[in-house]
């Protein structure tokens, strides 16, 4: 398990890079089970507080992932879904990497340290990745997609449709690119990542599954009482030179739907901040800030507030997942609908991976731009906001861009699956 902590954050928080070495299973619910969502959120909040130590440093603590659909009451998962709908895996050690890649080992308290071996290991099989992450890229096969271009447009007219009509304002439709493969997901993950220099970027592997997130989307973050999240609305692809970038960020600053989009989502993020925060301390510091990536340029907001002292993680949880930005608004009736119109489950995109630090602190991303890799296949999901005046061919061409840079280092290119 690595947190990969190379990008620049551009939220404030400057974590480092992190990996767990040989994590424990603390819980695993999967997809198809029957879900006792209370229970399992009840014992991840009794584990955190009987981590929680005074004067730790947070290089130690719980991973969380949660898939989107999992606190949902749908169903929803085909039966090859192959990552659970929870993981909570513990963290006793861990090497936390400088920018330079050099490890510290940590250990929790009461955990016997490992050994200088244990750290030479892992130093080494981080650099012999990175070395060899310039090698020849593997091309996957017979990739698809869940909503080929006729359908994602016609999907767009029926949002457009719900939101004429009254029942939503704004909906994220996703679709989902399937391929064959059986090349190495660390290699792809270091591939990409060395790219794609992002703020949220992590690697997970479980058995023979592999998550490979580059995420620049923060969705919640937890110090000292003051819990924040940063939703993402409006998007442009950089340009090929300086001045079609510059008119890529003018075009984006400019656009009344993409402010329109972004302030839906805020309002909507104060509306579920506000049932878990103290009255009076919720405040909107960014409303439209640019951010800019390898690919792309996107607009960020910063919604924040101090939490009631009531609030733990699991109630936190409880009111704020799945985020707003990848839903749209109002939350449930718009994932309603968006399970008419896709049809595949996103399981882990979408969804979102938790650090919980035995030092209190909460940082999360949610799991944009993700690549999951499960017995020689690999899917990568991909989508965005739908509002009244969105132009379905537009929201069809975003999409695909979005996706562009996970799809090519695959050797496919999105727009090529009609």
């Amino acid at each position: 398990m690595l947190f990969d902590g190379r990008g620049d954050t551009c939220d404030g928080w400057k974590r480092p890079g992190l990996v767990g070495l040989q994590p424990r299973c603390v819980l695993r619910l999967e997809a198809r089970e029957g879900k006792d969502i209370d229970a399992a959120l009840a014992r991840i909040q009794s584990e955190l507080v009987e981590r929680r130590t005074p004067g730790a440093d947070g290089a130690t603590g719980l991973a969380i992932l949660l898939a989107y659909e999992c606190l949902s009451s749908s169903d929803g998962y085909p039966a090859a879904e192959p990552f659970p709908a929870m993981l909570v895996l513990a963290v006793d050690r861990s090497i936390v990497l400088d920018a330079s890649g050099h490890g510290v080992l940590t250990a929790r308290a009461g955990t016997a340290a490992a050994a200088d071996r244990a750290l030479d290991r892992w130093s080494r099989l981080l650099l012999d990745v990175r070395s060899s992450a310039s090698g020849e890229q593997q091309a996957a096969r017979d990739p698809r997609t869940s909503l080929p271009r006729a359908r994602y447009v016609d999907s767009v007219r029926r949002l457009r449709g719900w939101i004429a009509e009254g029942h939503i304002y704004q909906a994220n439709l996703c679709q989902r690119f399937d391929a064959t493969w059986d090349g190495d997901p660390l290699g792809y993950f270091e591939r990409v990542a060395a790219e794609q220099t992002v703020p949220r970027s992590a690697f997970l592997s479980i058995g023979n599954s592999c998550l490979a997130s580059l995420s620049p989307e923060t969705f919640v973050t937890v110090d000292d009482g003051v819990v924040e999240t940063l939703p993402i609305k409006g998007t442009r692809p950089r340009g090929s030179n300086a001045e079609a970038d510059r008119r890529a960020i003018e075009d984006l600053l400019a656009s009344p739907k993409d402010q329109a989009e972004l302030l839906m989502i805020v309002d909507l993020e104060r509306n579920d901040l506000g049932r878990i925060c103290r009255p009076g301390t919720i405040e909107v510091p960014e409303l439209a800030v640019l951010r800019s990536y390898p690919e792309v340029h996107h607009l960020v907001a910063r919604v924040r507030g101090r939490l009631r002292d009531d609030i733990g993680w699991s109630e936190m949880v409880h009111a704020i997942f799945p985020g707003g930005s990848i839903t749209g608004a109002p939350k449930k009736s718009a994932m309603e609908r968006l399970r008419k119109l896709e049809p595949l489950a996103r399981g882990p995109f979408t969804g979102c991976l938790f650090w919980c630090g035995d030092d209190g602190s909460i940082d999360s991303s949610i799991l944009i731009r993700s690549a999951v890799f499960d017995h020689g296949r690999v899917s990568i999901g991909a989508g965005g906001g739908i509002v009244a005046d969105s132009e379905p061919e537009a929201e069809w061409a975003e999409s695909n861009h979005k996706a562009r840079a996970l799809t090519r280092a695959l050797g496919f290119e999105p727009e090529d699956l009609v």
